[in-house]
């Protein structure tokens, strides 16, 4: 199987990263920052939270709850790392964010199926494996350009929600926009995009 293309070190980014690298998927891994910064930005730090701290409600049976408790079912690294992180903060899990992108990003660069890549994509290979775009809304222009290319031409599976084609050829190749952002919008992780795409066999990447 061949290597996964990930765009983008946030959360969606970094924890898509360990999870292909965890079913023994390599990774190539880019992040613009340090070289280049955004607005919101104040590290090169995977996983950087920008606005809230705040992973939304840890009480039981509630949406936000369940979400992550179903990540951490799945072996989710950003999980197990904002529980060592959590600060104070009533029913929410919150985290130190200082701590937690620092933690993120040494346990990323120490993963050796992944290879991290210091710089700015703008332009996508759509007919050669998988790629999955995971920037956000701080996302350059020269790569903003390019996803509305590549969004008008197709496959492109936007969100981790999205419905995809349960075929191969539905999935060869494959072009995944994922938003995870500082207040955890994620499905299931075993019901997500990048998970059916591991369960879709024999195909080929």
């Amino acid at each position: 199987m061949g290597q996964i293309k990930i765009i983008g070190a946030g959360l969606a980014g970094s924890e898509a990263a360990w999870q292909c690298a965890r079913r023994g998927l390599d990774v190539e891994l880019f992040e613009m920052r340090p070289m280049r910064s955004t607005p919101a930005h104040q590290t090169g730090n995977f996983a950087e939270l920008v606005c809230s701290n705040s992973l939304k409600s840890d009480s039981e049976n509630t949406a936000p709850w369940l979400l992550k408790e179903e990540m951490r079912r799945s072996g989710s690294l950003l999980m197990q790392i904002a529980r060592e992180c959590a600060v104070p903060a009533g029913h929410a899990l919150a985290v130190d964010r200082i701590s937690f992108a620092g933690r993120v990003t040494e346990a990323i660069s120490r993963e050796p199926r992944i290879t991290v890549r210091r710089e700015e994509v703008a332009r996508v290979d759509e007919h050669q494996g998988v790629t999955i775009i995971a920037t956000g809304p701080l996302t350059s222009d020269g790569l903003a350009k390019e996803i509305s290319r590549l969004s008008a031409r197709g496959p492109c599976h936007q969100d981790v929600s999205s419905v995809i084609d349960g075929s191969p050829q539905g999935l060869k190749p494959a072009l995944i926009l994922m938003s995870l952002a500082a207040r955890l919008k994620v499905v299931p992780f075993q019901n997500s995009v990048v998970e059916r795409l591991f369960q879709q066999a024999p195909w080929e990447l």
